[in-house]
């Protein structure tokens, strides 16, 4: 049965879609659950779970809630959007929400059990066996359904990880759930089983969920963390009924994004940051001074055409940026032989499509210049003598914008603009009501809405240029395929959520980094976190921050990997403000041996192993393409001298450390070369007997004797035969007491793989990490039983490095460890 096969429910009389027996019995009392009964246990209805909701005080939080929400409104002045989407649900959506007649080829179940707080979870199940086909998604979701159109929103995120690309003709087990949540609000899921997945090691299959919240819930959420810190933690968050249904009721939208209405819009935003938003405010006290280079693109008053503006020393006003893809024809752009004639007039119909509706943007709001990359810097100069110099100012570029305009769904410039024509219906939010209980109360789905869905996983989001752009500009209109999105240090806001996007959307959508960042992140002239109450604290959470930077930027993408460094350079410009700390090519001179455990991360995506030229020092993540790791999860991995109860220590000292830039006026830019001078134990791997590297279950381990003795991972992401030098591996402890897979572990000693370089001597490469365990160390019974199986890899090296270099004749911190040699790392 497809996707188009599956019976939609009939309308009805109103939104009375329940039949009167399904409905009298969900007003019948629960009865109890003696103790120790089976989640599972078929004595239960659905009647009696749903009625439960009231009896047992599950809906209390909500209808408390309710009750207060009517108190607070004038009597007759309740706000009521006018429509509900029930009935234009399929029929599995229909009966999870009404209890309307089970839908054909579904097998029904209900369940309930004990969650987290003493909360009973209830839970509807239709369950159904299909075929993995080129029509999967036909299949499980019908395409007319509101409902299902924002399942198949969130399914797009399994397809960017690669599941899902490729029939494989077997059979999946479909689970669609309608499950009630901890704080009024209701899951509604999609679960996929099967053996595929099995064996891309998800044995529970995987969720695909829409949550639906109330329109007039207080929604509780905890421990929400980012970039080191509380954000929000522990705070109430009320969803005004008139922010929330106002919003999401069928509105004036334009069917284009550039309409004058949607612009309307985004004057008000502006209007509404530049009058009460004190942190966007701060950067911009004072009119900042104009870039090298703009667009004088005029008014809309006049029929000048816009002309190339080179500034003076006492030019200043405010500017626009426009963050785009490059074309894939030969983009319009600034060189040397167009330049004087670019300064009296830029042709128009020259102009690739997204410059045209920047130009036009700018004007809307009143802006007198804007800043494109591609115009306002020489592309041809001699030795890309003008781009060196421009591109280290980037960081000022984008922080002194007045606003950035980013042209996120364009995927070539020279054809697509920042506007496209849309379907209106499609900004109005999926309202539900859901008949769980004695009363329908309504429900928004909004997961088509969130951030994650339209913005982070936007084609212009892919280009690694971009990603500095959107964290340093103060204000952004992210110009999407379905409408409008605006962000700015206080505020994210869209088309159908103009007055503030709520935070179960924002929460739901999964803000990426650029957006967290730029919700917490101060003006450049206040400290990290002025709530710090130590150094390590404010090192810590700066730290944090630029891991997060690094994660994120080493999964997009760049035309020119030559641009790797240069195009991070504005984020390393503004957190050396924090960190206070020599930059080396990605690294913080301070609590350098920590980051050096950085591991590469494992995915099911082909990825490129190493660059063809050279980029930066292998100890850097930045040499490698593709995902990786930064090490510290907690401030305790920061070891301090001197510090009481310190959990790690570095077993490394960092004599030396040098990068060769290849502008010295530009210390965040690209490198031509770059060394560390270590002092250490060291050990040939190839001398240790029955020392050996190899791959169990997709686990990479170092096994002594053929027992565990500890983990490894290159950075080819292959093993001993497929690295590109065949030379002896050999082994740096660099930390005792942490794992290079973050956190503090007593058991370990993580340290670095090295190969001896082309030059040869104590000259060496690194390959990949690696992490070996004490054995005799545990806690439990248990623990101590699984040691026995194991090796003590700690012990094992130790006396490799030993027996390899000698006694150690200087007392230094490790005697245990033999002398400690100095080496070089490239």
């Amino acid at each position: 049965m497809t996707g188009e096969d599956l019976p939609l429910s009939t309308s009805t009389e109103g939104n009375q879609s329940v039949s009167t027996a399904a409905a009298d019995a969900s007003r019948q009392p629960m009865k109890s659950v003696p103790a120790g009964e089976s989640r599972n246990s078929p004595q239960w209805t659905f009647t009696e779970l749903a009625s439960g909701l009231e009896s047992d005080g599950h809906n209390e939080h909500s209808q408390r809630h309710a009750t207060d929400a009517v108190s607070d409104t004038p009597a007759g002045d309740a706000y009521d959007p006018g429509y509900t989407d029930n009935e234009a649900l399929c029929a599995t959506c229909r009966f999870l929400l009404e209890l309307g007649p089970e839908p054909e080829g579904w097998e029904v179940s209900f369940d309930r059990w004990d969650g987290v707080g003493g909360n009973w979870v209830y839970e509807c199940n239709l369950t159904t066996e299909v075929t993995w086909s080129r029509n999967l998604e036909t299949i499980i979701f019908h395409n007319k359904c509101p409902l299902c159109r924002e399942l198949r929103v969130e399914m797009s995120s399994y397809r960017q990880n690669g599941l899902g690309t490729s029939p494989t003709q077997e059979k999946l087990t479909v689970v669609k759930t309608l499950q009630s949540g901890r704080w009024g609000n209701f899951y509604v899921d999609i679960r996929l089983k099967g053996d595929y997945f099995k064996r891309h090691q998800l044995p529970a299959g995987v969720v695909i969920r829409v949550e639906l919240y109330p329109e007039d819930e207080t929604l509780l959420d905890g421990n929400y963390k980012d970039c080191g810190r509380s954000v929000i933690e522990g705070s109430l968050y009320k969803l005004p009924i008139p922010t929330v249904c106002s919003s999401g009721s069928p509105g004036p939208h334009g069917s284009n994004t550039g309409s004058e209405t949607s612009w309307q819009l985004v004057k008000d935003w502006m209007a509404k940051c530049r009058s009460s938003h004190q942190r966007c405010n701060l950067t911009h006290e004072a009119v900042p001074p104009l870039p090298t280079r703009v667009i004088d693109v005029g008014s809309r008053d006049d029929d000048l055409p816009p002309r190339l503006h080179v500034v003076t020393d006492q030019d200043s006003g405010r500017y626009a940026t426009l963050s785009h893809r490059w074309g894939l024809q030969d983009t319009f752009k600034l060189t040397v032989s167009n330049f004087e004639t670019l300064t009296q007039e830029i042709p128009w119909e020259r102009l690739p499509k997204t410059f045209q509706d920047a130009i036009e943007a700018t004007r809307h709001l009143g802006i007198r210049y804007l800043w494109i990359d591609s115009l306002c810097i020489i592309q041809d100069s001699p030795q890309g003598i003008d781009w060196i110099a421009e591109s280290a100012k980037m960081t000022n570029v984008y922080e002194d914008s007045y606003i950035n305009f980013a042209a996120a769904d364009a995927m070539d410039s020279s054809t697509q603009g920042c506007f496209f024509d849309r379907d209106p219906s499609l900004i109005r939010l999926v309202r539900v009501h859901l008949d769980w209980g004695a009363e329908p109360i309504y429900y928004y789905a909004a997961a088509s809405h969130g951030f994650k869905t339209n913005v982070a996983s936007a084609p212009l989001y892919r280009r690694g240029w971009v990603f500095q752009e959107r964290t340093l500009a103060p204000r952004i209109v992210h110009c999407c395929r379905n409408q409008l999105y605006w962000e700015c240090l206080e505020s994210i806001a869209t088309e159908s959520f103009p007055t503030g996007l709520p935070h179960w959307v924002e929460r739901s959508g999964g803000t990426c980094f650029c957006s967290s960042w730029r919700r917490i992140r101060p003006p450049a002239s206040d400290i990290f976190i002025s709530a710090s109450s130590s150094t390590v604290d404010h090192y810590f959470a700066a730290l944090i921050a630029w891991n997060s930077v690094v994660s994120q930027y080493q999964e997009l993408d760049l035309t020119y990997a030559r641009d790797k460094l240069v195009a991070i350079s504005g984020l390393a410009r503004m957190h050396s403000r924090f960190l206070n700390t020599r930059y080396l090519a990605g690294m913080w001179l301070e609590h350098l041996p920590v980051q050096l455990l950085w591991y590469r991360m494992w995915s099911m995506e082909p990825q490129r192993m190493c660059y063809k030229e050279y980029i930066a020092p292998t100890w850097s993540y930045f040499s490698i393409p593709g995902p990786v790791v930064p090490t510290v999860r907690n401030k305790e991995d920061l070891p301090l001298p001197g510090k009481k109860g310190q959990r790690s220590r570095p077993m490394i000292q960092i004599l030396d450390a040098t990068v060769d830039l290849v502008d010295e006026s530009h210390p965040f830019g690209a490198v031509s070369g770059g060394s560390l001078l270590v002092k250490g134990p060291l050990a040939n791997s190839s001398l240790i007997q029955d020392f050996e590297f190899s791959e169990h279950e997709r686990k990479m381990t170092i096994t002594y004797c053929g027992k565990f003795a500890g983990s490894y991972r290159f950075d080819t992401l292959g093993y001993p035969s497929q690295l590109p030098v065949k030379k002896p591996l050999y082994l740096l402890p660099v930390m005792l007491g942490m794992s290079y897979m973050g956190g503090w572990d007593k058991r370990q000693v993580s340290g670095l793989v090295l190969q001896q370089a082309n030059r040869g001597g104590n000259t060496f490469r690194r390959v990949g990490v690696f992490g070996v365990r004490r054995q005799e160390l545990w806690e439990t019974a248990s623990e101590k039983e699984d040691y026995e199986k194991e090796e003590d890899g700690i012990r094992v090296l130790q006396e490799a490095c030993l027996a390899q270099n000698g006694p150690d004749d200087e007392a230094g911190p490790f005697p245990e460890w033999g002398k400690q040699l100095v080496i070089t790392i490239i």
